[in-house]
């Protein structure tokens, strides 16, 4: 993948990771997975081990600049952040030469979580900084209201999670995306 990540690294632009939901494609199998379990605990898996791989691979030793965002608040990364950040130094094989919090400024993570205080955590554990507004719009767990709402932030930082952190990203201007005062809900 490192032709991958340097083009990303070349053009300042993120990687998006999302997980699968590997039962749509088992066919006839796929009411095996009756509760859809490899969507709802699966994706946040699969987006925990991007985190995981991308960091013991040393992709971040090689890209420094590389960029990315992961979505469902990060899977399960920042719930389980210091056990990552504490096993890492004693794995049989790693290969990132600096500790796994130092990397975490790579990666941005949205606040498309179900619970107020699972967003104040992560925005808590991961910083306004590296937080971005997403609902999941369309997906079978969308939210469907302001997920900014009841977090206790300044408003700069509210701000930040709402527009500006995805317009420094992804190299948008302010004045020509219009920067709302609340992201837009589309109701039901």
């Amino acid at each position: 993948m490192d032709p991958v990540w340097e083009a990303l690294c070349d053009l300042d632009l993120p990687m998006f990771v999302h997980g699968y939901n590997q039962s749509v494609t088992w066919g006839d199998k796929s009411n095996t997975d009756r509760y859809e379990t490899t969507a709802i605990v699966g994706m946040n898996y699969d987006e925990t081990k991007a985190f995981w791989y991308l960091i013991n691979g040393g992709v971040f030793d090689r890209f420094p600049k590389l960029k990315v965002y992961i979505t469902h608040g990060g899977g399960f990364v920042p719930y389980q952040l210091g056990r990552l950040a504490q096993t890492n130094p004693n794995l049989d094989v790693f290969h990132n030469k600096k500790p796994v919090l130092d990397y975490l400024r790579n990666f941005y993570f949205d606040v498309e979580l179900h619970e107020l205080p699972m967003r104040q955590a992560l925005i808590e554990v991961i910083g306004a900084d590296r937080i971005l507004y997403g609902s999941n719009f369309g997906g079978s767990d969308a939210i469907r209201h302001d997920l900014t709402d009841g977090l206790k932030l300044s408003d700069d930082d509210l701000q930040k999670i709402r527009w500006k952190n995805a317009c420094e990203l992804l190299h948008l201007d302010p004045s020509k995306v219009g920067a709302p005062a609340k992201p837009a809900m589309v109701s039901a």
